[in-house]
């Protein structure tokens, strides 16, 4: 299966549910939202007016949140020390995050620590580490795997999850991520999670977990999403 043939059957799967609302319509003046109902994931909406057309959504804002982190080598330092490329990496949050939770959960933790001790913290660092905790949505599971090839795993994926639209490889140094995609495995009457974290070298697995972002940077190696050709190329 050649990459072209590839990436529309995956965007087939991934928009099979999408809805069309006309939000607007005056000759060329148009907007158009595309989602499935209930959820904004994946979601985007297409404006068009004279001469030009707009994509924005989903995965529009979240490559304009990362291109505003690009910054020219060595310019992130500590002590002096310039932090070359190979100490650099981009990770996200693949499910959302409830910030009301995350808000009072800030609170409660830094009442205790008030109260109990140690009274020497830093709220940012504090409020940060609760807007991680405070899932709110789950969409995906991430399993990762240190010091492991995907396709000495192939097999196996295939037989715990049958599907491909259940889950991809992020491919990524020295290991990869098995991303479970929840929805499309909701019918299926197996133990899948014991069994996947029962494989070897599946070091950290869960609804929480930060997933290296592909086409960006970790530690010098470019993650990127990996395709059964790899096997041999």
């Amino acid at each position: 299966m050649d990459n072209e043939t590839r990436v529309k059957e995956r965007v087939g799967n991934d928009l099979a549910e999408h809805v069309v609302t006309v939000l607007h319509s005056d000759g060329l003046y148009r907007h158009w939202r595309c989602q499935k109902p209930g959820t904004g994931m994946m979601g985007f909406d297409i404006v068009t007016w004279p001469g030009s057309l707009c994509f924005t959504g989903d995965m529009g804002e979240l490559k304009e949140k990362i291109r505003r982190l690009e910054a020219p080598v060595g310019s992130y330092s500590r002590d002096g020390a310039v932090a070359s490329q190979e100490c650099l990496s981009v990770y996200l949050a693949l499910n959302p995050r409830s910030l009301v939770k995350a808000n009072k959960s800030t609170l409660l933790e830094m009442a205790r620590r008030m109260m109990d001790g140690p009274h020497d913290f830093s709220a940012v660092s504090v409020a940060m580490t609760e807007v991680h905790r405070a899932v709110d949505r789950k969409f995906f599971i991430d399993f990762d795997f240190d010091d492991a090839e995907p396709a000495a795993y192939l097999e196996r994926i295939r037989e715990i999850l049958p599907e491909a639209r259940m889950w991809r490889i992020i491919r990524t140094r020295g290991g990869f991520h098995l991303i479970v995609v929840l929805e499309a495995i909701r019918e299926l009457k197996t133990q899948w999670h014991r069994e996947l974290t029962a494989l070897a070298g599946c070091d950290v697995r869960g609804t929480k977990s930060l997933t290296p972002v592909p086409g960006c940077t970790q530690g010098g190696f470019t993650p990127h999403f990996w395709q059964e050709e790899e096997r041999t190329g």
